[in-house]
């Protein structure tokens, strides 16, 4: 194109942008974009641009991703009781966002309240979008849920791993008999018991607050594959030293 202004506003132009309306659009489209001026900082300039419109043709493309659809307890059931199974009316969604979101999104959990939960169910939830997805092809979800007894399994030597602690030069031991591993008890139904392993469950422990070599209490946290299991030791932070390497 061609601008013509006084030396002093062609100075001011960083850069020229056609502009295309593109609300409600949701197919491919030509239009006759409007061609404008701006400075640096995104302010419209006036000057007299040759031609003053151009004809795009826009390609729109609505990039979308299928999930499962994964259920997850909020909160403790009473009664001594635990999920032991669950159906879904739909096993996966179909979630529409931009590809850096989508590939960030493995499965959307549907997180239910089971404080009240005593005996099977079938209950109905909505679908919780996460940030930045724009639409899903459900608005909610049907799910069938088996109650039965809890039991416990404990799973001994779950190692623990550490997290934001500087590896140049330093290393972590564990002191006061510790060996670096933990004693974790699984509580769930027994037909989710059945198989879980050490390879199945994560502690962490969080040198965050540490910033020194020293001996620490440093505090950790449990998950473990199974949702529909709960997860937990006897103490919730391990005795570490955070030591130069020799």
């Amino acid at each position: 194109v061609v601008v013509r202004a006084s030396t002093e506003t062609l100075s001011k132009i960083a850069f020229v942008k056609a502009l295309i309306d593109v609300s409600g659009v949701e197919s491919d489209f030509e239009s006759e974009a409007e061609i404008a001026a701006y400075d640096q900082a995104g302010n419209r300039i006036k000057v007299d641009i040759r031609p003053s419109t151009v004809k795009a043709s826009v390609k729109v493309s609505t990039p979308n991703k299928s999930v499962p659809i994964t259920l997850v307890p909020n909160g403790t059931m009473p009664n001594g009781k635990a999920i032991a199974s669950y159906k879904l009316d739909s096993q996966a969604v179909t979630i529409y966002a931009p590809e850096s979101v989508l590939e960030t999104i493995t499965e959307l959990p549907i997180y239910i309240p089971v404080h009240n939960l005593t005996s099977d169910q079938r209950i109905t939830m909505p679908i919780n979008l996460p940030s930045k997805v724009t639409k899903a092809s459900l608005n909610n979800v049907a799910i069938e849920i088996k109650i039965e007894n809890a039991e416990t399994k404990e799973i001994k030597d779950v190692p623990i791993q550490y997290k934001n602690a500087p590896s140049t030069g330093y290393d972590v031991k564990a002191v006061d008999g510790n060996s670096g591993t933990m004693v974790v008890t699984v509580n769930g139904a027994k037909g989710q018991l059945e198989g879980v392993t050490k390879n199945d469950i994560q502690i962490v422990a969080d040198f965050s607050a540490v910033t020194e070599p020293g001996v620490y209490d440093i505090p950790i946290s449990i998950t473990g594959t199974n949702k529909l299991l709960t997860y937990e030791t006897k103490s919730t932070t391990i005795k570490l030293e955070f030591r130069k390497k020799e």
